[in-house]
């Protein structure tokens, strides 16, 4: 029996990159792409794209990229909504870094302004999980270099224990007389 992948997964820059890439060159491949959708089976077409792309990457066309599509698509939808919505102004666009522009007060404005109750909180919602998310990732790199330093210290030292050991048990062995080689 198949194990199942994990159901949720923090995807990289890269990944995301190359999730992107694929999804373009589906859709100018014209095969997975008819009536401004993509067809049945693009998602397993997806997931051996990225297994190329990305070996080793573990990426399952469910629930990962189908997962991680709906997200883009979430964070696209709130981006365009900024840029081009209806009592959006003061928001610009970085062209360089490619992030959203605005002065704190304006982004306050717009994360308390209720269009509904409900899309004010879901905006308020994702705001939050989009701070916890990041420190999160910042930790992880924090916590990653930290592993990489420790490593690179502890390598050195456990090698020569080890072969301080090594060297002692040799030493005792040849004190002991009467075994074979094989003993």
């Amino acid at each position: 029996m198949a194990s199942q992948p994990p159901k949720s997964r923090f995807w990289t820059s890269e990944e995301d990159i190359k999730l992107v890439e694929s999804l373009l060159d589906l859709y100018h491949d014209g095969k997975f792409y008819a009536d401004n959708n993509f067809k049945s089976g693009y998602l397993r077409a997806l997931e051996t794209t990225l297994k190329t792309k990305l070996p080793g990457c573990g990426i399952k066309a469910k629930p990962h990229i189908e997962s991680r599509i709906k997200t883009l698509k979430m964070q696209f939808r709130t981006i365009h909504e900024m840029l081009t919505g209806p009592n959006c102004s003061g928001f610009g666009w970085d062209p360089e870094k490619k992030i959203v522009t605005t002065e704190k007060a304006v982004w306050d404005a717009y994360v308390l302004c209720p269009k509904t109750s409900n899309n004010s909180s879901k905006r308020r919602r994702r705001n939050e999980d989009s701070e916890k998310l990041g420190e999160l990732k910042e930790l992880t790199t924090l916590i990653v270099a930290q592993m990489k330093d420790s490593s690179n210290v502890m390598s050195p030292a456990m090698g020569r224990e080890i072969n301080e050991k090594q060297v002692g048990l040799s030493v005792e062995l040849k004190k002991t007389s009467g075994l074979t080689t094989v003993e």
